[in-house]
């Protein structure tokens, strides 16, 4: 379960990072299990070789991986693939998302749940990319390449939301990952409050909800619970989180 946080903790650069530099952290690597095909895939990404050789080493692992039901190591391949392909093809980040997606359909339990999260954040760097050009006019195809930016932004915000519903990520506690510093125990003790906090940072990001954040210094918590859940999406996030805690 270790690998799985790791995996969140990547996702804000996951479709901008070059495949040499994951080489070089070693963010996933050289770890059980399946640590002579990663070290594998570690040696080529290193001298920068071919990305179809390396998706075929993935593929190895990811196959493996899939027969065990080893949700760490599934979620690991796919990291890895996507960020293969969003920077070896031309319209990179499409196949990316189009792989991914193919990828949510067919799973289930915190793998979905992380997949979404995945999900959104590459869709986030497909909105903010300088090259990405889109009708104003809403699309009625399933062709991403077609679709506006409020289509864009129509499919960030339910995945974001998705990833939260799930009620298993309440139950994994973030100190089994064992990748966080300080005190991050203390502000995000569970899988689920990690994900709540990263989907409210991409919707500061994209100013959906610049004016509508739950300050404790504008009312107590008491009294923010006392009332029904807001309309508003991060101020709806932050009373769940609030009430989890309760």
């Amino acid at each position: 379960m270790k690998n799985l946080a790791l995996i969140v903790l990547v996702l804000a650069w996951l479709s901008t990072t070059s495949y040499s530099t994951i080489a070089q952290e070693k963010l996933l690597t050289n770890q059980k299990p399946y640590g002579k095909l990663w070290t594998k895939v570690d040696s080529l990404l290193s001298m920068n070789a071919n990305a179809d050789s390396i998706l075929s080493k993935i593929d190895r692992i990811n196959t493996k991986a899939y027969k065990q039901n080893d949700i760490p190591s599934i979620i690991k391949t796919i990291y890895y693939k996507a960020v293969l392909i969003s920077n070896n093809r031309v319209k990179g980040r499409y196949d990316a998302i189009a792989y991914v997606e193919l990828e949510l359909k067919q799973s289930k339990g915190l793998l979905t749940t992380l997949l979404q999260s995945m999900l959104a954040d590459l869709y986030l760097k497909l909105a903010n990319d300088y090259s990405y050009s889109s009708s104003n006019k809403d699309s009625l195809t399933d062709n991403i390449r077609l679709w506006s930016k409020n289509q864009i932004k129509s499919r960030i915000n339910e995945l974001l939301l998705l990833s939260l519903t799930n009620e298993q990520s309440k139950t994994v506690d973030i100190r089994t990952f064992d990748v966080f510093d300080g005190n991050a125990y203390e502000e995000r003790p569970t899988l689920f409050d990690y994900l709540s906090y990263y989907a409210i940072e991409n919707y500061k990001t994209q100013d959906w909800g610049r004016f509508i954040k739950y300050d404790p210094m504008l009312f107590s918590t008491d009294y923010f619970l006392s009332n029904p859940e807001p309309k508003y999406t991060v101020q709806s996030i932050y009373y769940r989180l609030l009430k989890f805690h309760r």
